[in-house]
């Protein structure tokens, strides 16, 4: 009996010294959960592109997050510094927060749900500013322009579709004359053998 009044007695000792570690841990969580903001780069809709459900993110301050071209970011929560005040928000003309932001917003009422464009209509990047967003390789890199089609080679494929469509006229033309010659001498020569077989009974007679 007193074995098991001792083994009870240290089996709650035990519990009680682990829970604070785990309100901690949870509290941690927690905290971790309020620095961070939340966004979402395809609520809004675009003309230009199909219709998606939308997605969210939940950056941490100083992150720097890609955008793809034509897409506008809805702020709906800001992230928190660690001083405990709010981030800035940065927007990037391009991918990977290259250099100083093109607009550096505080995020007021104006700017929460709102569909804020990019600073321009290619690919680019968005952050929470609290010390600075850090640089990166983007994710996706865009190519700087379209590739290049010399005019002459389209020229000359049309001029290749032209010639096969002249070719293929042609090609039936001479069946359809072919086929009327066959059907012309065949005709002929059915109308020579009646004449033919009606002078020979006159000349029989």
């Amino acid at each position: 009996m007193l074995k098991t009044v001792i083994l009870v007695l240290g089996l709650a000792s035990s519990l009680i010294g682990a829970a604070p570690s785990y309100v901690a841990t949870t509290d941690n969580i927690s905290d971790a959960n309020k620095a961070a903001g939340s966004v979402s780069d395809n609520a809004c809709r675009v003309e230009e592109l199909p219709y998606t459900a939308p997605t969210f993110r939940h950056p941490a301050r100083d992150v720097c997050v890609d955008i793809e071209a034509l897409r506008k970011v809805k702020i709906y929560s800001a992230a928190t510094c660690q001083n405990g005040t709010e981030a800035l928000f940065a927007r990037y003309r391009a991918p990977g927060c290259v250099g100083e932001p093109a607009e550096l917003q505080a995020i007021g009422e104006e700017l929460l749900g709102a569909c804020l464009s990019m600073p321009s209509r290619g690919a680019g990047s968005y952050g929470f500013w609290c010390d600075g967003v850090e640089e990166r390789a983007p994710l996706d890199p865009a190519p700087a322009s379209p590739p290049q089609y010399s005019s002459g080679g389209g020229f000359w494929g049309l001029i290749g579709i032209l010639l096969l469509i002249f070719v293929t006229m042609l090609l039936i033309a001479v069946l359809k004359l072919v086929s009327f010659i066959s059907r012309a001498t065949h005709a002929g020569n059915k109308f020579l053998g009646i004449f033919g077989q009606r002078e020979g009974g006159i000349a029989l007679r």
